[in-house]
């Protein structure tokens, strides 16, 4: 596995693309294409030129193949939002992609010609002189190898080192300055992992041990010399997991999952003290979905049942308490949704919510609605 550069860049990627796509009936004599935009501003219609007035809601397209090289700027209106620079000729492959707001550089991305990450840079949009920071990617054997932050004055402020075993998987990263002092990384032993651990920014590390596959035995989060949670996995002779265990040493609580044939969980129960504090049985439909959820403890027993359509969408739910019904949920569509209260056998309260909001609550007696409450 090869690291990719880290995400959080502010290239309009989605916009450009699209542009780039309807460019291409462009004859190479072209140099300017315009669409119109929707409300979300995105091209939806080629113009034959720009508007008459100035206005935000049409993109264009400018492409110059001058100095052996190929820039295209985006712009959108009169503000310019993106820059590819491909070329020169003598570095085939060679691309700077800038995003823009205005005359202003926000972020620069340099690829190499194969298309590994080189550099990326960030500016301030109030100060265009050196940007806020540098960060320089160096690859050996065509891995990544080493990313290096720098500040505005050149200066490193920190970096990423990257490690593989010799058949090439990265085993660990290890990083300081700005980005931490945490480590991550695996042991590994004839070709298979043994161990994996990553310090998380609680101070607390994660440990994952293997069985001698490829399967997670054991997963602990520690801190210092205390074990804070312990996960173990149990397998068949077939390596599908049977079960798993939850120490949790800060709660005091054990909780132990089943599995089914299907890889499913069909029993949880919950134990503090050697007691049985919750325990929930499982039952679920050919197509993997939840149809029973029944917890017997704690007291009173709650049962959920659900109904699904053909195409699999949840559209109805119903909740008992020691065998009674207690309420009805009903999903008219994705934004709608009716819950009725039920209390002596019959529907005392009905409520109906859109996009998560109640706007209606009815008040029913013996069937008949006696009051009824709108909700702006």
């Amino acid at each position: 596995m090869t690291p990719s550069r880290p995400s959080g860049g502010r290239v309009l990627r989605g916009s450009f693309l699209a542009l780039l796509a309807l460019a291409a009936v462009l004859s190479a004599a072209a140099e300017s294409a315009y669409w119109k935009s929707d409300q979300a501003g995105f091209p939806i219609e080629a113009l034959a030129g720009p508007p008459v007035s100035p206005a935000d809601d049409y993109w264009w397209l400018e492409v110059d193949k001058s100095d052996d090289k190929e820039t295209r700027r985006l712009f959108r209106g009169e503000d310019e939002r993106q820059r590819i620079v491909t070329g020169p000729a003598s570095t085939p492959g060679h691309r700077l992609e800038s995003t823009w707001h205005g005359k202003a550089k926000v972020d620069e991305i340099e690829y190499g010609a194969d298309g590994e990450v080189l550099r990326e840079s960030e500016w301030s949009e109030s100060s265009q002189d050196k940007p806020l920071w540098t960060e320089n990617y160096e690859y050996k054997n065509g891995r990544l190898d080493k990313v290096t932050r720098l500040d505005s004055a050149g200066a490193e402020i920190g970096g990423r080192d990257y490690r593989y075993d010799p058949l090439g998987r990265l085993l660990a990263v290890d990083l300081t300055g700005y980005f931490g002092s945490t480590d991550v990384g695996t042991v590994a032993g004839s070709g298979l992992p043994e161990a994996l651990w990553s310090d998380r920014e609680d101070g607390t590390m994660r440990i994952e041990l293997f069985d001698g596959t490829r399967n997670v035995s054991k997963v602990r989060i520690v801190k210092g010399d205390k074990t804070l949670m312990e996960q173990s996995f149990a397998y068949d002779e077939k390596g599908s997991l049977v079960s798993d265990s939850v120490d949790d040493a800060v709660a005091g609580t054990n909780r132990l999952s089943i599995y089914g044939a299907d890889g499913r969980v069909s029993k949880t129960t919950v134990t503090k003290d050697g007691a049985i504090v919750e325990s929930h049985d499982y039952l679920w439909d050919s197509s993997g979905n939840l149809v029973e959820d029944t917890r017997s403890l704690p007291t009173p027993v709650l049962k959920i049942d659900r109904s699904y359509d053909s195409k699999g969408k949840l559209v109805k739910e119903e909740r008992r308490e020691d065998g009674v019904l207690v309420l009805v949920t009903s999903w008219e569509s994705d934004s709608v949704r009716i819950e009725e209260t039920w209390s002596g056998g019959q529907v005392v309260v009905r409520t109906r919510f859109e996009n998560g909001m109640k706007v209606r609550e009815d008040f029913l007696q013996d069937g008949t609605i006696v009051r009824s409450r709108v909700y702006p």
